[in-house]
């Protein structure tokens, strides 16, 4: 038989004081007399008492939880960020409720709304490759809603973000590929809705003006993140006049799918083309041959944003002003460049 949880009035009966006393003693409050309040732990440690999560919620109105959206589970650097995430929250009293929008710009607005609805304290948010339009984000800014957006930021929006550099992370890789010998480089960027995508093909275009090589359009194909997209904008690339000599693409598991296309067309890797993708998944090292890449701080980058989130959530009604965090990225040379 399950033995019932001890509240504050058992402690309180049996020690002879008043709840209030209780209460003061467990939030280690200055005018608790030491003796009770040692008494009062020491009943609670030995009965495991648990604060009731529910009232606290109805007297703070805090349900002292977050809510996170991602695009998908599927993708390894959102794995490390939640974990970043869910640890700082851990350690300042909070729990998270995380969902998924699976890319679907509909599912997203309906996490949202389901998340709003659960009365989290506020919101941390990556957007999905379909979202255009913001007008959902505007909203829950204009409700008062404490938000956060991470790796998949929009920059118009006065909502604190956390991201990369991704502009010099892209041009740091174009430097390096140049470095290597390679001219004729290729660029499979993600969607172009998205600003990381677009940050990151401005950073391959200015790298190669800026070291005299033609920017051609033909060598920009846009992909959508996933292998079987790298493999299809390869194939595309491989029908070109002139062959490119090395492929960066935007994402690692875009890079996966190119170094697929070219070994099952012939092609040595990198003897032939050069393939480096952005993000440093832990496949990234399991690859033949192992990927060159841009390292993006994942975990780290989860842990700012639940700081970020925080501190909103708490100066909330002090004109908290939105913050930016940008972390820097590391080039992680390896076998494919």
């Amino acid at each position: 038989m399950l033995r019932r949880q001890i509240t504050i009035k058992d402690i309180a009966r049996a020690l002879k004081i008043s709840t209030s006393t209780v209460s003061r003693a467990l939030h280690d409050s200055h005018d608790v007399n030491p003796k009770t309040r040692q008494a009062v732990l020491e009943m609670a440690q030995k009965y495991d008492y648990q604060p009731n999560s529910i009232a606290l919620q109805l007297r703070t109105q805090k349900s002292r939880t977050l809510g996170v959206i991602i695009p998908s589970f599927q993708i390894p650097f959102y794995s490390l960020a939640i974990t970043g995430i869910q640890e700082f929250a851990y350690e300042n009293g909070y729990n998270i409720i995380t969902c998924q929008s699976s890319e679907s710009y509909s599912r997203e607005i309906a996490n949202i709304q389901t998340l709003v609805k659960s009365k989290v304290d506020g919101i941390l948010l990556s957007i999905s490759r379909e979202t255009a339009m913001h007008h959902h984000l505007n909203e829950i800014y204009q409700r008062g809603i404490p938000t956060v957006m991470f790796n998949r930021v929009v920059k118009e929006l006065n909502i604190s973000k956390v991201c990369v550099d991704d502009y010099k992370g892209a041009y740091q890789m174009v430097q390096y590929l140049v470095n290597c010998g390679n001219r004729k480089i290729a660029h499979i960027t993600g969607p172009l809705n998205l600003q990381l995508s677009r940050d990151r093909r401005k950073g391959y275009m200015d790298a190669l003006h800026d070291f005299n090589i033609n920017i051609s359009w033909d060598y920009m194909v846009e992909g959508d993140f996933t292998p079987d997209s790298g493999y299809s904008c390869t194939k595309q690339l491989l029908k070109l006049t002139e062959i490119p000599d090395a492929i960066f693409c935007t994402c690692d598991a875009m890079a996966f799918g190119s170094i697929k296309c070219l070994k099952n067309n012939g092609y040595r890797i990198p003897h032939d083309i050069a393939v480096v993708g952005f993000t440093d998944e832990p496949f990234s090292q399991l690859v033949d041959p192992t990927l060159t890449t841009i390292s993006q701080p994942a975990y780290d980058i989860g842990r700012n944003a639940a700081d970020l989130l925080i501190k909103q959530i708490h100066s909330v009604n002090n004109n908290h002003e939105p913050e930016i965090k940008v972390l820097p990225t590391k080039l992680v040379i390896r076998g494919s460049a």
